[in-house]
């Protein structure tokens, strides 16, 4: 999946990205502390980035983005 953000996501990936991001609440619970840790979500990326074989770790906050949005 290197190549993620020149190509559209399959259905099973998608469903994995989005149950990686529900795995790491700093990225999305508000309550949290951890929320505005900027740290905390650099590092919760890489470790979704790097669970779906990500290279480009800006690519995939974009995409996750984009495809909430669609």
């Amino acid at each position: 999946m290197a190549g993620v953000g020149q190509r559209k996501l399959s259905e099973l990936e998608v469903e994995t990205l989005i149950q990686l991001w529900h795995d790491e609440p700093c990225l999305w619970d508000v309550s949290r502390s951890s929320y505005s840790n900027q740290d905390a979500r650099k590092s919760a990326v890489r470790k979704i980035a790097e669970k779906m074989e990500v290279v480009d770790i800006c690519s995939l906050s974009s995409l996750f983005i984009n495809r909430l949005l669609a």
